[in-house]
């Protein structure tokens, strides 16, 4: 799906020290990399960060569940 070199260009520009940058969409990239497939549905933050792209940070959800994980943490 992404070449080495393309994957090498894209994770030289993570901050991985946990302040993310402002950029938006990436953690769908993120998420895609991670798991070798484009998702079915949204992908939510567990971190509530929404530039955060650590894939370990992003699961797949529907735009209900992603309602719900915002009141639940306080965000509404």
């Amino acid at each position: 799906m992404f070449d080495d070199k393309f994957l090498a260009r894209f994770w030289e520009k993570v901050d991985k020290t946990g302040d993310c940058g402002k950029m938006r969409r990436t953690h769908r990239v993120s998420w895609i990399i991670a798991n070798g497939r484009n998702p079915e549905l949204l992908i939510l933050h567990k971190c509530h960060n929404p530039s955060c792209i650590n894939p370990n940070h992003l699961y797949e959800g529907s735009h209900a569940l992603n309602m719900t994980d915002m009141v639940n943490a306080g965000r509404s």
